[in-house]
């Protein structure tokens, strides 16, 4: 599991820890800063935040896909399975093997994903 994807999930657990966390951070911007200063400091630290959460949610986004394709190919193995040809249901099966290993080992699966 990547970094970002523990991030993305510690902020959904953690709403409103993030919100206070910014506030008390406007906070002592506001005492070390004079108004025409906080609102710069504001604008940069939106546009950054802006930037993380479009990273993490393109990453998020491509292992939805990433999952979907999965079930899909599971899908369609398992009725050539249950039509007869159980050969690809098996090469499926060791596939999957691969990549159950290749995520609790923490590497990124999806780069020899082809199918």
């Amino acid at each position: 599991m990547s970094a970002s994807i523990i991030f993305s999930e510690w902020i959904l657990k953690n709403q409103t820890l993030i919100g206070g966390f910014s506030g008390v951070g406007i906070i002592i911007a506001d005492g070390r800063y004079d108004r025409r200063d906080i609102k710069k400091e504001l604008e940069a630290f939106r546009i950054s935040v802006d930037g993380q959460l479009t990273k993490v949610q393109a990453e998020l986004q491509a292992e939805h896909e990433f999952t979907q394709g999965l079930i899909l190919r599971s899908a369609i193995k398992t009725m050539k399975a249950l039509d007869g040809n159980k050969k690809d249901m098996r090469e499926f099966i060791k596939e999957m093997d691969k990549v159950i290993k290749c995520i609790e080992a923490g590497e990124d699966c999806q780069k020899g994903d082809k199918n």
